[in-house]
């Protein structure tokens, strides 16, 4: 039976979990089923060196976190920059471009983040929070071609949109993309390019 005590500590987590007895009488078994065992621990006296240095570095960090109302504002300050973005969107992009200009400010979607059809998003009308939204349509553009060209057709579109499915503009922004047309337009396509740029990024 001895060979098997270690397993005994998962019960006592189960039981000390759910307060089924005091937690001085669990810490009491655990400390027993250690000291019936041949194992011995070695440099416990000091801590490494490298946990020292990395708990040092992440201290400032860490207090930081535990704070509610800095963590209160944190959220508050993330709102204000996905309300930004869409500001920045529509101030920096919506030039040259007919339906870009058809498309006002309250109603473009800001896209968080996105796990499989599933999107994160911000609306910022009169609901500032971060909600979800299921994408319906995004594998319209597989059904046209014949099935033996479909799965190559998804795997190249997913890998040439940098894998972020159907995220469609003018109507909806994306942090990542709106920063790499930005650079576009500032860099290569500054000037005459900017309205080219534009279109291969928002409209195709």
């Amino acid at each position: 039976m001895a060979r098997y005590r270690h397993l005994v500590f998962h019960i006592l987590e189960f039981l000390q979990k759910h307060q089924l007895y005091p937690d001085e009488q669990i810490l009491k078994f655990k400390i027993e089923l250690l000291n019936k065992t041949n194992k011995s621990l070695h440099h416990t006296e000091d801590a490494p060196q490298d946990i020292i240095i990395y708990g040092g570095r992440a201290a400032p960090l860490v207090t930081f976190l535990l704070n509610p109302n800095v963590v209160q504002e944190l959220r508050g300050d993330k709102q204000y920059n996905l309300q930004m973005l869409k500001e920045r969107y529509q101030t920096r992009l919506n030039v040259g471009i007919t339906q870009h200009k058809l498309v006002p400010e309250e109603t473009v979607t800001v896209i968080y983040s996105r796990c499989g059809e599933k999107f994160s998003v911000y609306k910022g009308s009169g609901n500032d929070s971060i909600t979800q939204q299921f994408d319906a349509c995004a594998s319209w553009w597989t059904q046209g071609p014949d099935p033996a060209f479909q799965a190559e057709l998804a795997r190249e579109m997913a890998y040439t949109a940098a894998r972020f499915g159907h995220v469609m503009f003018p109507e909806n922004v994306y942090e990542p993309a709106l920063k790499c047309a930005e650079l576009l337009i500032d860099g290569v396509g500054k000037g005459f390019f900017s309205h080219i740029v534009s279109i291969i990024f928002f409209k195709h």
